[in-house]
């Protein structure tokens, strides 16, 4: 009885590491696309902003 005891309950442990651990994976997955997406927004956002800047200056000099 003993045995069968610490047999489920390494079983269950076993699993929920697993679901552990792959919730933590795609947690920290989400959480590095968001970063990853904010990066590429600001980066289009300066550029264009880099880009209007150019264009009012050279429509200054005229």
């Amino acid at each position: 009885r003993s045995y069968r005891n610490k047999v489920v309950l390494r079983k269950v442990l076993s699993a929920w590491k697993d679901e552990w651990w792959h919730a933590r994976r795609e947690w920290t997955l989400t959480i590095r696309a968001d970063c990853h997406y904010k990066y590429v927004m600001y980066n289009k956002v300066y550029q264009a902003w880099c880009e209007y800047l150019y264009i009012q200056k050279e429509e200054n000099k005229k």
